[in-house]
């Protein structure tokens, strides 16, 4: 099948996740130029051409997204050619220049040495100031290699690096008020987020049974009948145990022992969203649900295990009532509970709260030599008439 090579920086932009207002206001008009494939380090290395450079924080964004996307394939890497590759002064010297240091420091510790240093940014220059002699002799011309190399990846103009020795003292002690400033108003800024998003949540939250992705309308299949890899399987069965793992990616694995007492299953899925944790926190041992999803050996614990692409609770559809004859409510006269030398396994509580949800007007309780259960019974009586 012919693609062009701009269908193909679509498909591409699809496949790592890019946002579509993202996409809309950043790659537009994108395509991909070549794709150079280096099979003994098995390095893939895009070659893409947008209309204007990145802002940093969409070009974290692309970084993050397509290094993820291709991780069990191959090692990525990439570089932007740009119709306008003019990138801001201010730009360059916030934003940007933080993600060209965080790459610096994962090439060698030696760059911590720049750590405090805010560069002052002047049409082709970025000029940073530095401590002694020593210093400057050696970072001065790897760093000038390493930020023509970044210059490149991210399409815009070369800049040249420019140092001058002084006593940082008092500039230190500047930028480190200045960052605990900046440091605060982010952290007050967060707490106003999750405070907006837990009120968002709350609002929106679904009083219904959970789903997560779409709803499963097709018939499920016995556990103890799946016993090879296949493609797209449903189970519904028992929910006994609920874990969710926080990924170093920030997204979220959710893993699930379910039952259908013919055998059990594992059941994960990996989160798409913000929206997808809140859910998958709803999911309780007890629950009844159905999964639909594809068969495959793990490779941990090399088992089969459901990799779901849906989840949905199925809600107890048979609820046992009480209506009595002609309208009028049967009395219980006799029952017993935990406290009545074990005649029965259920509290005072628990009989009165059912007895409420049928409408039951009163209630006998037996005791077996003892009365002890009887102040928690009138106080779940108390909280049933109210």
């Amino acid at each position: 099948m012919n693609t062009t090579n701009k269908e193909r920086f679509e498909l591409l932009m699809k496949q790592i996740g890019i946002p579509d207002d993202m996409k809309n206001k950043y790659f537009q008009n994108g395509s991909i130029e070549k794709l150079e494939v280096y099979r003994q380090s098995k390095i893939w290395q895009f070659h893409l051409l947008i209309e204007n450079v990145l802002p940093a924080e969409a070009y974290q964004l692309f970084a993050l997204k397509l290094t993820e996307a291709f991780s069990t394939i191959a090692k990525v890497s990439w570089v932007f050619k740009t119709q306008n590759s003019i990138l801001s002064n201010e730009e360059w010297g916030g934003n940007y220049w933080s993600v060209f240091y965080s790459e610096l420091i994962h090439h060698s510790p030696k760059y911590r040495a720049l750590e405090n240093k805010r560069p002052l940014v002047n049409d082709n220059n970025i000029m940073l100031t530095v401590s002694n002699e020593i210093e400057l002799h050696s970072l001065k011309q790897e760093l000038q290699t390493k930020l023509d190399e970044f210059c490149v990846k991210i399409g815009t103009e070369r800049k040249m690096v420019e140092m001058e020795v002084v006593d940082q003292q008092a500039e230190l002690e500047k930028f480190q008020q200045e960052k605990a400033l900046e440091d605060r108003k982010r952290v007050e800024e967060a707490f106003k987020q999750q405070e907006q998003k837990v009120k968002e949540n709350k609002e929106e939250q679904d009083t219904g049974p959970i789903l997560i992705g779409y709803p499963i309308k097709d018939e499920s299949v016995q556990m103890k009948d799946i016993i090879e890899e296949e493609k797209n399987v449903v189970f519904q069965g028992y929910l006994f145990d609920v874990e969710i793992r926080e990924l170093r990616s920030g997204r979220h694995l959710l893993m699930l022992k379910l039952t259908d007492y013919s055998d059990s299953f594992q059941i994960k899925m990996f989160s798409k969203g913000d929206q997808d944790v809140e859910k998958y926190k709803q999911l309780k041992a007890g629950m009844w649900l159905k999964a639909k999803g594809m068969i495959q050996t793990d490779t941990f614990s090399n088992e089969l295990t459901m990799m779901a692409k849906d989840i949905q609770q199925i809600p107890p559809s048979i609820t046992r009532e009480d209506n009595g004859l002609d309208g009028e409510k049967r009395i219980e006269l006799h029952t017993h509970t935990l406290m009545s030398q074990m005649d029965a396994v259920v509290s005072a509580s628990k009989l009165i709260e059912q007895a409420g949800k049928w409408g039951t007007q009163s209630d006998c309780h037996n005791r077996s030599c003892c009365c002890t259960s009887l102040s928690r019974g009138l106080c779940s009586w108390e909280k049933t008439r109210s």
